[in-house]
């Protein structure tokens, strides 16, 4: 007995990756995981494994394992796609990287301009960088979910399957076999066009060295390049880190690395602090060549100065006194030892962050002599050798050379940095650096009471303290003395820190002066390739070659006939107007005629002649 059985179809759970949007969005993770493994993660192994990167075999081998990853995780994605891709998945893994890119752009470009108002407004006072970069983050997320919820829109997937079936990400050719000379011609016009603004890219160096990165807001530490006079506010609360400016002579450091506050405490006293050592004695040996340079060219002129006090107060004798020392060379080795003695609290016992560039200081230093010695001799006229000037500047030179110190910049925040700066206002305060104002005021051995030395003072209270002197003064029947001048010298205006900002940042493009003109030549193959190959444009150009076939051209020995009559007639004619030109030129320049006025080569205009150069 025959029974019949009813199939009921299977029923399958709908999932998440059945949707177009959500296989696209896979798409575009594979893309950038891709990305961050060849450029970025296995550079890292590299360096980690210690294999060699910095001679040509270690270079070309780290390149060729680039590579070969990178050609297995491209074949890995295109067999995770299937053999035959879903419709409008390249186009769906195109788009969500173009609005990836145009989501971090703008994302920047709001957080700019949040850290901006921030920054200018003095917001959240002592979390500036905290709850800004979480207001950042909040608007950057909340634009990213406008932006997804677009992109799983029905209608957006639709647009997608429409957009690829444009054959913009298909290799396939259209009607291959017709209008193949007038296709390759397009194709290699488009080449020869887009090759010409490369090479004016790359030969005039409009991309720079560089690599095209993107600062990521409210991340930003400023690198002390000058503490000026906020050494009181670093020391009270020091920085957390610091970075390597110059390593110097130091082992075991590299140029741009940072390092904490324990290890450049650490640096400091097992590192720098016998270098440092080192380095003040030779200053002291220099320092005595230079006094005895001194000492010999003063002896010379029969003074009997024997010390660095006694060529001070020669050099400052009056004019009539048989002590005075004249010699200008004498002068200036006196000025560079007095400018080499300020270096040597730098260099001897531990001045914290003083010392950690104390080295750029000097470089400054011998810089700016180098510069004065060059703009002196070119004024008088020397020769470049054989002066004791220049020998000084030489021993100076290679004292600075030997024994580099490194030089460690401090790392803060520049929100920090904004609020040390805004109290060492150079128009606003003034540090107090001398006690020079002494001025009895009648009152038994009392003295005028001045600032503290090191006190930071507004410009209001300077001025009132300055006329009060001037006052008590004048009251006293004191004359002559010019308080203000004094005032200025003993509390000049203060010096903020100076430096510049850096950011964490992501790289879109390393090294764009390669990246950008190869990804800019393969995006012009590729575009003139499906150019010629889009239907419309396609037909268009089949068209045109078969418009071609029907012309009758002319033959070869016809071609050199007409091309050589063209070029007689042409030749001729420049001959007849060239003749013709001159002929009439003499005949209008002719005296009886005077029609035109010819200046000859000896006259020239009045205007010209009295013309002082």
């Amino acid at each position: 007995m025959a029974v019949a059985v009813k199939n009921t179809p299977e029923t399958r759970t709908p999932s998440l990756f059945d949707r177009l949007s959500a296989v696209s969005l896979a798409g575009v993770v594979y893309v950038l995981g891709t990305v961050g493994i060849v450029f970025k993660g296995l550079p890292a192994l590299w360096e980690q494994l210690g294999l060699p990167s910095d001679s040509f075999m270690g270079v070309a081998l780290e390149g060729a394992a680039l590579l070969a990853v990178l050609v297995v995780l491209l074949v890995v994605g295109v067999r995770l796609m299937g053999p035959t891709a879903r419709p409008g998945l390249r186009a769906g893994i195109f788009t969500g990287l173009v609005l990836l890119l145009v989501l971090t752009l703008v994302g920047r470009w709001l957080g700019g301009i949040l850290e901006g108002w921030v920054y200018d407004g003095g917001w959240f006072p002592g979390n500036e960088a905290m709850v800004g970069g979480i207001l950042a983050g909040v608007i950057v997320g909340l634009l990213a979910l406008w932006v997804l919820r677009i992109f799983f829109r029905r209608g957006f997937e639709n647009w997608l399957v429409r957009f690829e079936e444009q054959g913009w990400f298909s290799g396939k050719a259209f009607k291959p076999g017709q209008g193949l000379r007038v296709r390759r011609g397009t194709i290699l016009g488009i080449l020869l066009l887009a090759g010409s603004g490369i090479w004016v890219l790359v030969n005039r160096g409009t991309l720079g060295s560089g690599g095209w990165e993107i600062n990521i807001p409210f991340t930003g530490q400023f690198v002390v390049e000058d503490i000026g006079d906020a050494g009181s506010a670093l020391e009270s609360t020091p920085p957390q880190q610091y970075r390597v400016v110059d390593p110097g002579w130091a082992e075991g450091l590299e140029e741009g690395t940072t390092l904490s506050f324990d290890r450049a405490t650490e640096l400091d006293e097992k590192v720098l602090g016998p270098l440092a050592a080192t380095k003040k004695k030779e200053l002291d040996g220099l320092i005595a060549d230079l006094l005895t340079q001194a000492l010999d060219k003063a002896r010379v002129q029969k003074s009997s100065v024997k010390t660095l006090a006694d060529l001070q107060k020669a050099l400052n004798a009056p004019r009539e006194s048989t002590e005075r020392v004249t010699d200008p060379e004498v002068a200036r080795l006196v000025g560079r030892i007095e400018e080499l003695k300020r270096f040597e609290p730098l260099l001897g016992e531990k001045t914290g962050l003083k010392r950690f560039g104390a080295q750029r200081e000097i470089d400054r230093y011998v810089l700016a002599e180098q510069e004065r010695e060059k703009e002196r001799k070119k004024v008088s006229k020397e020769s470049t050798a054989g002066t004791a000037s220049s020998s000084a500047v030489e021993l100076v030179v290679r004292w600075t050379d030997r024994n580099r110190l490194p030089i460690l910049a401090p790392v803060l925040e520049r929100f920090r940095v904004r609020d040390i700066n805004k109290d060492l206002d150079p128009l606003s305060f003034r540090i107090v650096r001398d006690t020079p104002l002494q001025f009895p005021t009648g009152a038994g051995d009392e003295s005028w009471i001045w600032f503290k030395p090191g006190e930071i003072v507004n410009q209001r209270d300077f001025e009132d303290k300055v006329e009060a002197i001037k006052k008590e003064l004048t009251a006293r029947g004191e004359r002559g003395v010019d308080v203000e001048d004094l005032a200025k010298k003993a509390a000049p205006p203060t010096k903020p820190m100076e430096g510049h900002v850096v950011y964490a940042s992501i790289t879109l493009l390393p090294a764009v002066r390669f990246t950008i003109p190869l990804l800019l030549l393969l995006l012009t193959i590729w575009l003139a390739w499906r150019v010629v190959n889009l239907p419309t444009f396609g037909d268009f150009l089949i068209a045109t070659e078969a418009e071609l076939n029907k012309v009758s051209w002319t033959t070869r020995a016809r071609l050199w006939q007409d091309s050589l009559v063209v070029l007689t007639t042409m030749l001729l004619m420049a001959l007849f107007l060239f003749v013709v030109d001159i002929a009439w030129g003499k005949i209008l320049s002719w005296n009886p005629i005077g029609v035109l006025q010819v200046k000859t080569q000896t006259e020239k205009p009045k205007d010209e002649a009295n013309l002082k150069w």
